[in-house]
């Protein structure tokens, strides 16, 4: 009938005159750390195949999609077992097994499974449309670290921090920033960025929901009205080349560990360079808190402290602001070709 490459499900049609037996979802959210569970499937092509476990943990993110969040159990799932039911005690089917942390290729007692809260909406839209429906905000977003939420000036590291806005979306529409930090959205608090997905997801498209952001050290609400998501299409850019040290060193100064210059129309064009403005890094110096955060050469610094960086003395003035502002970091947003991250970075 259809699939959902986002939870790696598909829906089959069996066409056949007999009376099929079945059986009948449960509610995953209602499943707690310790319970019993049954896993069921066809592992190594055996045939049918039992297993007994406990759910060992909840809403596991294993960085394989956009709405991790698994069920983690020590029943043995091994490769076959993909797609088939966990039952809960009661006979119902909590979760679709579909995926096992090993490093030799066996059951190790940890599996994961699709929660059947997130499956079955899924289920019943590709059954009615063909495909999964979906709410839409168009915002690319970022964990919050307490070292994040201390240069925002934030009392606590939660929420989902904004990296980019894309164009004709809802959040565009309703003048969300780059660097806001959504708290709070359809009532409910978004205690972790992995959160926000979701909520967003089983919200009903066209329907206008309360938003609350952090920016600049206030707190907003707006209303917004959502969409359907879309599929994003990769963008085609050219790559960034690789420049010679040489050709800007004499140009360039060091700060907090890291040889920087601004970025010229010269510059962009000779290296490709998809950035408007910026701040080089030529280099990092080997030890350095920069180097160990992950900034390296090639890189562009776009923003520190939300502010955009034109010349290295922008960068110079935002860390004076945050030292007399008693904060031990500065937040840089950093970019790599098309893709761009926060990072905080101490001070001192």
């Amino acid at each position: 009938i259809g699939r959902d490459k986002k939870i790696d499900i598909a829906i089959l049609r069996v066409k056949t005159d007999k009376q099929l037996p079945f059986v009948e979802f449960g509610n995953s959210d209602k499943v707690r750390v310790g319970d019993w569970i049954l896993a069921i499937g066809n592992p190594y092509g055996l045939g049918g195949s039992v297993s007994a476990g406990i759910i060992s943990a909840r809403a596991r993110d294993i960085n394989v999609g956009l709405f991790d969040d698994f069920l983690q159990t020590d029943a043995a799932i091994n490769r076959g077992n993909s797609g088939g039911p966990m039952f809960d005690m009661e006979g119902k089917v909590v979760g679709i097994n579909t995926a096992i942390f090993s490093p030799s290729g066996g059951n190790v007692g940890i599996g994961f499974a699709i929660p059947s809260a997130l499956a079955k909406p899924v289920i019943d839209q590709v059954i009615k449309y063909g495909r999964a429906k979906r709410a839409w905000l168009g915002v690319k977003i970022q964990g919050i670290t307490k070292e994040i939420a201390e240069s925002l000036g934030m009392q606590d590291d939660k929420g989902a921090l904004v990296l980019g806005v894309l164009p004709k979306s809802p959040a565009e529409n309703i003048g969300l920033q780059e660097g806001d930090v959504i708290i709070k959205f359809n009532g409910s608090n978004i205690e972790s960025m992995r959160k926000l997905p979701r909520i967003v997801a089983e919200t009903p498209i066209g329907k206008n929901v309360a938003i609350q952001i952090y920016r600049d050290g206030a707190v907003k609400n707006y209303n917004i009205k959502l969409t359907e998501m879309v599929d994003e299409e990769e963008a085609t850019t050219k790559p960034q080349k690789a420049f010679p040290h040489s050709d800007v060193q004499n140009e360039s100064k060091e700060v907090l560990g890291m040889s920087l210059v601004a970025l010229t129309k010269d510059i962009r064009a000779k290296y490709n360079i998809a950035a408007e403005s910026g701040l080089l890094v030529i280099d990092t110096a080997k030890g350095s808190v920069a180097a160990e955060r992950g900034i390296r050469r090639g890189q562009i610094l776009i923003k520190a402290n939300q502010k955009k960086l034109l010349n290295i003395a922008d960068l110079e003035t935002a860390i004076s602001s945050a030292k007399k502002d008693g904060r031990d970091s500065i937040l840089l947003l950093v970019g790599a070709h098309t893709e761009s991250r926060f990072i905080p970075l101490p001070i001192e």
